[in-house]
This record gives C-alpha cells, structure tokens and sequence, in this order.
C-alpha cells in the first residue's frame, strides 16, 4: 500500500507524456500546414507565369491550347485553395489533401511539357524549357518540403519525364544531360528529405519548449529561467529561420557568407568562430570570423582539423586536457568544430571559440547543430546552382565566357553605353591556320593551344572586360567605357605574346602561332550589337587579307571587303 501513491503518480505522468506528446505532433502538423499554404500563392503565380513564358515560344498547337487550359484551371483551383483555408481553417487534414492534389496536378502539367510537347528541333527552345522546368522544380524543394509526398511527386513528376525524353534522343549531350537531370533529381530528393527533417526538429523543439514551460508553470523560480531560455531560444530560432530564408535568396556564395556572420553575432553572442570553406586541394580558407577573438588561420590543411578528419563534430572543454586541432593563431580555452558534410562531401567547417567559464549546454549545442544545418545544406544548394550556371555560360575547354553569355553580357553593355552615353571595344581575335595546326599536329595539341590562347586573354583584360570564346579558333573581348586608342596596346600586347609563345606538348615544342584581330568601336562603328559585330568581323578578314599576324580596326576596313 505505501506504493500505491507513486503507482497513480506515476500513471499520471505518462498520460501527461502522451497527452503532451500528441499535442506536439498535432501542432507540428497544423504548422507543417500553414507552412505549404504560406508559400502557395507566390507558387501559383511564378508556376503560372513559367507555364505562360513556354505557352509562347511553343509552336501552336491543339495540344499546347488544351494543355495551357488545363494549366488555367489548374492554377485557378490551387490559387482558391487559400480562400478556402483562410474561411474554413479547421480540418487541416482535409487542406493537406487538396494542396497535395493541386501541387500533383500542376506536376503533371510540367511533365506533359517535359515530354510531350518539348519541340524537337529548337535547341533554344528545348533549352529555355529544360532551365525553366528546372527552376519550377528547384523552388518546389523549398517550397513543398514541408511534406514529403507533395515534394517528391512534383519533383519526380517534374523531372523525370523530362529526363526519360532527353535519354530517347540520339545525341551524346542529351545523354549526358540526361543524366545530369537525374542527379540534380536525387540531390532534390535527398535535400528535400533534410529539409523537411529539419523543419521536423525546428518545429518539434519549439513545441516541447512550449509545453514544457506550461508544465513548469507552478514553479516561481524554475518558470522565470525556463522563460528567460524560452525567449533565448524562440530569438535563436527567429535568427535561424531568418537565416534560412535570407541564404535562399543569396544570389552567390560571397552574399552568403556575409549573412552567416551576422546571425552567428547575434546568435552567439559570449563565443568567437568562424566558418571556412573547402578548396579544390582539400584546404580550409576563412570566409567569414565573428566574435572578439579571432583565432583561426585564414587557410590550413584540412587534416588539422579533428572534426574534419573523423567527420563528427569535436568538442574542448579544457584546452590542458583535452587535445586542440592545429588550425588556430591563439589557443583557446574551449572549442567546438563542426564538419559541414553533405552526401560524404566536405564543404567546409564551422569552429566556435569561447573561455572557461561558458557551459556549453545541451540547448547550446542543439543551437549550434541547428545552425551548422541550415549552413551547409544552403551552401550546397549555392554551390549546385553556381556550377550549373557555370557550365552554362562558360566554355568547358578555355573556361571562357561562351557565345550565349556574350550575346546577353553584350546587348546589356550595349544598352547600358547608350544610356550613359559612353563607348565600347568590340574585338574578334582568330588564331591564324589553326585548321593546319590541327591536321599537322592533332586536336589535342590544338586543344592545348586554345587553352593557352584563353589564359592569356584571361590576364590581359580588365575585371570589368568580358573575355568569350567566339566559336572555334575564334575569340572576342568587350572593352566597356574605353576607346580604340586605349585598348590598343592590350591588343598589341596579346598579338605579340601569342606570336612568341613556346608551347610544348608531349614535350614538343610547337611553332609560332599568330593572331589576327579585328576591332570596333560603338556607337561610332555601330549603333546596334549586329553591326558592332559585322564591323569587327569585316576588320578581321581585313586583318587577314593583309597577311595575318596583325590588327585592323573596323574605319580602316576597305568598303569592297563587307560583300
């Protein structure tokens, strides 16, 4: 009978667990909820205007008529979905089911476009609508991660017809970038599944922090630490959360590390650190420091690192005890690394610093884990998107800018000189008798020559200036708010080098090579980007009719030479 007590008590608390616990997942659900619906307009609007930009540049078709009309009344049912939410909030299971139909149904609307009515025979086209689906499904791992389902049937949907239409081509490069789509499709996927685990974690610690200080409620003493945690930690996730969102909207790397230091100054006020990034040689470089002490060095090996060479995280509590990594200027009392790895691949790593009488806390080191999260699943979606856009715009061989970057990089300068009322350079620049050093010596020897025709370009230009493989052997700068007579050197200093360049391949020394380059100058030489290039180019054949190994600019070229 003593017992009998603290059996009921007992009994008491694990009802109160469940109950507890129950209340947690139905709130996470209903966030989960508002969640999807909170980014369902902005969806319905960016899916609608894509839809519009492929309806237009689609031949027209019976098809392509009733695929738009689909595409309407889709858009129309899942825009009035919000309506009915926000009159009818309760039922959140029965909301979940119609956005899941509605983002299913505008899958399949996408899919349809993937296959079906991608044009065979438009290359331009095909690669307006392979970027377009690409950026449709890109924005739905954000926006739908929140639930599973809703996010890997509009990816899968998205995506893989697409893929499976790329595969039936018999082209080399639609293979591979075939299989390029279907990577980015399992790197959706599985960014996808972290993301909604983190919104799980996110989501789950606030409720139970919630819940746990209505449970300490009786307590004086305890609910005034509980609460001062609880405003700490809900700030710290206010922090993170606007974190997430402003590293989504980072448009390159450099923008993003500038965010990360200012949340880790406002999240970790009492500690120091910083985060570094992994090279191509397997080194950390600093990107970003906070805190008063800054102790890391700006580039160490990453074996200096324990964290990063057992890929857990390391913790020092006491510096004379414990055993410290060899990355830091200074010792410090205490240190934490955390390891930023996504798919079993190192992206970099964050190290906080902070003095003895800090107590690193399980709430601390939850914080930090959240933290590190967010980071490296935001820097490995940069990363993703900064190498697709490279591959895009730069030529693989010379890691030039290539014709399609030019025609958008120079129509924009074109437009920006005349509403500044400035000048341009536009100069074509073609190795003389490449064809002849190819059929001498092979393509790799002339691969090596435009390779090195391309660094030298490199070198020679200004940050400002835009250095494109043309097409071939043929190469173009853009000089922005210059002249002729300015640039004229640079040219000359490129000609010269080229023609006394020693280049060995195969231990080969291969014989001089010249250049011969055309140059005009906008507007004087042309008030369109079309004729700035005719001019150019009527200079460089001018420049090669004159024997090679020379430069013409476009007022020098004989009329006779434009036929």
């Amino acid at each position: 009978m003593p017992h009998t007590h603290e059996n009921f008590d007992d009994i008491g608390n694990i009802e109160q667990s469940v109950s507890s616990l129950k209340y947690i997942n139905e709130k996470t659900e209903n966030e989960k909820v508002n969640i999807l619906y909170s980014h369902l307009l902005i969806s319905v609007i960016s899916s609608f205007i894509c839809s519009s930009v492929i309806f237009f540049i689609l031949p027209i078709s019976i098809f392509k008529t009733i695929w738009y009309n689909a595409v309407i009344f889709i858009s129309i049912f899942r825009f009035s979905l919000v309506f009915i939410r926000k009159y009818n909030p309760k039922n959140p299971n029965l909301h979940l089911i119609l956005f899941t139909l509605g983002s299913t149904l505008s899958a399949c609307c996408w899919s349809i476009v993937g296959y079906f009515l991608i044009p065979d025979h438009n290359l331009l086209k095909q690669m307006v609508i392979i970027m377009i689906i690409a950026g449709v499904s890109s924005g739905a791992m954000q926006t739908l991660q929140a639930n599973l389902i809703s996010a890997i049937s509009f990816l899968v949907l998205t995506i893989l017809p697409l893929s499976i239409w790329l595969f039936t081509q018999s082209v080399f490069e639609y293979y591979a970038l075939g299989i390029a789509l279907i990577t980015y499709l399992f790197f959706c996927i599985f960014s996808v599944f972290r993301g909604n685990r983190l919104i799980n974690q996110v989501l789950t610690l606030n409720f139970k922090n919630f819940d746990l200080a209505f449970r300490l409620y009786t307590s004086n003493d305890e609910l005034t630490n509980k609460n001062n945690q609880l405003e700490r930690h809900e700030e710290n996730m206010n922090v993170i959360n606007h974190l997430n969102e402003k590293l989504q909207l980072c448009k390159n790397s450099i923008e993003a590390h500038s965010v990360i230091k200012i949340a880790a100054e406002r999240l970790f006020i009492d500690f120091s650190g910083g985060l570094t990034i992994t090279d191509a040689l397997d080194h950390q470089v600093l990107v970003a420091q906070w805190g008063n002490k800054q102790t890391l060095n700006i580039k160490f090996s990453s074996d200096s690192c324990w964290a990063l060479r057992g890929g857990n995280k390391y913790l020092v509590n006491q510096h004379k005890k414990d055993l410290l990594c060899k990355h830091y200027t200074l010792s410090p009392e205490g240190s934490y690394c955390i390891p930023l790895i996504v798919e079993n691949k190192s992206l970099g790593m964050i190290n906080f610093n902070f003095s003895n009488d800090i107590v690193i806390t399980n709430q601390v080191i939850q914080i930090m884990t959240v933290f590190s999260d967010v980071i490296k699943l935001a820097l490995a979606n940069l990363q993703l998107r900064e190498k697709l856009q490279s591959e895009a715009t730069r030529d693989p061989l010379t890691n030039l800018f290539n014709r399609r970057y030019l025609n958008e990089s120079l129509s924009r300068e074109f437009y920006r000189m005349i509403r500044e009322k400035n000048s341009l350079c536009f100069a074509i620049l073609d190795l003389d008798h490449f064809k002849k050093l190819n059929d001498t010596y092979g393509h790799e020897t002339g691969d090596e020559v435009l390779k090195y025709f391309g660094t030298l370009l490199m070198n020679h230009v200004r940050g400002s200036d835009i250095a494109c493989r043309f097409g071939g052997e043929e190469f173009a700068l853009v000089f922005v708010n210059t002249t002729i007579d300015k640039i004229m050197p640079s040219l000359e200093h490129i000609r010269k080098e080229m023609e006394s360049a020693k280049i060995y391949v195969h231990n080969q020394l291969i014989h001089s090579i010249t250049t011969s380059i055309g140059v005009a100058q906008a507007p004087e030489q042309g008030k369109t980007v079309q004729d700035i290039i005719k001019a150019a180019d009527i200079a460089l054949y001018a420049a090669k009719k004159a024997g090679r190994n020379t430069i013409v600019t476009a007022q020098l070229a004989p009329p006779e030479d434009t036929l």
